[in-house]
């Protein structure tokens, strides 16, 4: 739910297609873009706010890859007889085996987080999770070669997303979490106090609590109950 009168979901099958629904000013959900994206069986999926013109998807699943895609939003004010409503971009690479599970959080789904933030936490059965932060890229005015900038950004660990109302972002692996001695199976973004936590199930049969250090970097408390 973006707003009052803006409202969306995503479904997703084991054939590889993904829908995209949307309900706007009150009519009713109807299915505004139906495609086959992903050969491999996906997981889990995600959707969250961009900014003012599009929406971020992201999938995961059995190609350990996580699947980034733009949703063009209902109230943009681009042109939207020459937009694609849904663009595949890249994917994330770096877990080494199925990908269980995708929490985003930002500043667009709660007020207690500074403007413009957004990170991804992702979970597979490799036993770690990721944590990517999305930082959009402030450009110069007088920047006429903008290939420059994935040079400049681009690497193993960070990737740029462009979009078509002109902007960049920058998603980089912000830090990779192993507490868990099992598969983990989903992930979930809470705050508390103003400080971000990191709720994470597994299959050891324990939870985890993770919290920002005085360091700035995550430790876990494990719950088990058996």
């Amino acid at each position: 739910m973006v707003s009052n009168t803006e409202k969306y979901f995503a479904t997703f099958s084991s054939g590889g297609w993904i829908d995209l629904w949307q309900d706007f000013n009150g009519k009713g959900f109807e299915l505004v873009k139906s495609s086959k994206q992903s050969k491999r069986l996906q997981e889990t999926i995600s959707l969250s706010v961009l900014d003012k013109d599009y929406l971020l998807l992201l999938t995961g699943g059995y190609d350990s890859l996580i699947n980034i895609y733009t949703v063009l939003r209902t109230n943009s004010s681009m042109n939207k007889d020459q937009k694609e409503v849904l663009t595949s971009k890249f994917s994330l690479k770096g877990h080494a085996n199925s990908i269980k599970d995708i929490s985003v959080i930002s500043s667009h789904t709660t007020n207690l987080l500074k403007k413009d933030f957004m990170m991804i936490a992702t979970c597979s059965q490799d036993c770690y999770i990721r944590l990517w932060s999305v930082v959009e890229i402030k450009l110069e005015d007088n920047v006429k070669d903008r290939s420059e900038i994935f040079e400049e950004y681009k690497s193993k660990t960070s990737y740029v997303l462009k979009v078509d109302n002109g902007k960049f972002y920058n998603i980089l692996l912000d830090s990779v979490l192993l507490g868990h001695e099992e598969s983990v199976s989903s992930v979930k973004w809470a705050v508390e106090k103003e400080k971000l936590i990191l709720l994470s199930s597994s299959f050891d049969f324990t939870v985890g609590i993770w919290r920002f250090s005085e360091e700035m970097v995550f430790n876990i408390n494990l719950l088990t109950q058996y």
